[in-house]
C-alpha cells in the first residue's frame, strides 16, 4: 500500500505506508500541502507501516516548518513510529511536537 496525505485548512491525515519506497514522493506531497499553512497538525492514526526513511521525512517537515516560522505538530503517533524514533535518538522531536 502507498501513502495517503489528505486534508485541508491545517488539519491533515497521513495514512498507509511511509518508507524507502515512497519517501521522495511523500516528502514532496507534504511540502505541497504544508507550505501554505502557518499552523498545521498531521494525524498519523491511519499510518500502517513506517521505516527510518518515513521518519526522516517527518523530521524534515518539522525542520522546514520551523525554519519558515510555521508550526507543525503530529497527532496519534503509532507505537511503531515512536519506537523507531526512540532507537534513532529523535523521539523528543516528534513526541515534543505531538498534538
Amino acid at each position: 500500500m502507498d501513502f495517503v496525505f489528505s486534508g485541508e485548512a491545517g488539519h491533515f491525515r497521513l495514512g498507509g505506508t511511509a518508507g524507502y519506497g515512497n519517501a521522495r514522493r511523500l516528502l514532496q506531497a507534504g511540502r505541497r500541502r504544508l507550505a501554505t499553512e502557518h499552523r498545521a497538525e498531521v494525524d498519523l492514526s491511519t499510518l500502517t507501516a513506517l521505516d527510518s526513511a518515513g521518519l526522516a521525512v517527518m523530521i524534515t517537515w518539522l525542520a522546514e516548518a520551523q525554519s519558515a516560522g510555521r508550526e507543525l505538530s503530529y497527532r496519534d503517533l503509532p507505537a511503531a513510529l515512536v519506537a523507531t524514533a526512540r532507537v534513532a535518538g529523535v523521539e523528543s522531536l516528534l513526541v515534543g511536537n505531538a498534538g
